[in-house]
C-alpha cells in the first residue's frame, strides 16, 4: 500500500474545506483529521451563521459524500458542527 503523503493529507483538506466554502456564506473555524487511508475522520466546523434548510441539506450532503455522521450544537456564541467518520 502507498504511503500517504503531506501533499496528500493537505490536498484532502483543502477538498473538504472548499466544499464547506460553498455552504457557508460567513467566516468559519475548522480543524479536521485525515486518517493513514487519506480520509477525513474527523472535524470540526465553529460559526456565528444562522444554519436553514438549504445550508442542512448540503452538510448531510458533505457528510454523506465523506461517510461522516454529524451533530450540531450551540458553542459561546455560536453553532459547533462535529463529523465524525462512521466506522459501522
Amino acid at each position: 500500500m502507498e504511503a500517504i503523503t503531506h501533499a496528500t493529507i493537505e490536498e484532502q483538506k483543502q477538498q473538504f474545506q472548499n466544499r464547506l466554502d460553498s455552504i457557508f456564506s460567513m467566516p468559519y473555524g475548522i480543524r479536521a483529521n485525515v486518517d493513514d487511508n487519506g480520509l477525513i475522520n474527523k472535524a470540526r466546523i465553529n460559526t456565528t451563521e444562522i444554519i436553514d434548510k438549504k445550508m442542512t441539506m448540503l452538510i448531510i450532503e458533505l457528510s454523506d459524500e465523506y461517510n461522516l455522521d454529524f451533530q450540531q450544537s450551540r458553542s459561546g456564541a455560536g453553532i459547533k458542527i462535529q463529523f465524525n467518520l462512521i466506522t459501522e
